[in-house]
Formats: C-alpha cells, sequence, structure tokens
C-alpha cells in the first residue's frame, strides 16, 4: 500500500511543484511576460526622454539668446515684445478678430 501509493504520489507532486514554478517563471513579478512588458515600456520612455532633451536643448539655446551671456538677441527680443502685445511707436500692429 505504501509503496503504491509513494508511486503515484511522488510524481504527482514533483509535476505540480514544477509547473508551479514554471508559472512563475512566466507569469509572476519577475517573469518572461513582465520581462516584454517593462522593455516595452522602457523604450516608450527612453523615446520621451530624448523629446524632452530636444525640447530642453531649444528652450537653453532661446534663454542664452535672450540674455544668457549679458547680450540680447534683438530680433528674439522684438518677437517676444509683440508676443505680449507692446509694438515700437511708428509700427502699426493688425490684430485679426477672435485673436486675443
Amino acid at each position: 500500500m505504501y509503496f503504491r501509493l509513494s508511486k503515484t504520489f511522488l510524481p504527482a507532486f514533483f509535476v505540480l511543484l514544477l509547473s508551479y514554478f514554471l508559472y512563475h517563471a512566466y507569469h509572476g513579478d519577475r517573469g518572461m511576460y513582465s520581462k516584454q512588458t517593462l522593455t516595452r515600456e522602457l523604450a516608450e520612455a527612453e523615446g520621451r526622454l530624448e523629446n524632452l532633451k530636444e525640447i530642453r536643448k531649444n528652450l537653453q539655446n532661446k534663454a542664452e539668446r535672450l540674455g544668457g551671456n549679458k547680450r540680447i538677441d534683438k530680433d528674439l527680443l522684438t518677437e517676444k515684445m509683440r508676443d505680449l502685445g507692446y509694438v515700437a511707436p511708428d509700427e502699426i500692429m493688425l490684430i485679426e478678430p477672435g485673436e486675443n
């Protein structure tokens, strides 16, 4: 009786144990499926990082041109002043209806 029970129980136990570990190796928190998901999220985050680096570079360039070197770029200053609604005395500013 004991020999027959161990002959069927032990292989079944080891098959269940092996299937438990295989399941968690694929679906667990650090499994292969999670690794694929994290790899995809990492690639998306790196793309966003590159985009933000480009935006930062452009903003730094504009800040330097606006007066970072104690020298103001006159064209950029004029553009910013016009955006704020200031014009030179000899200029006429036309505003389209619907614009603020």
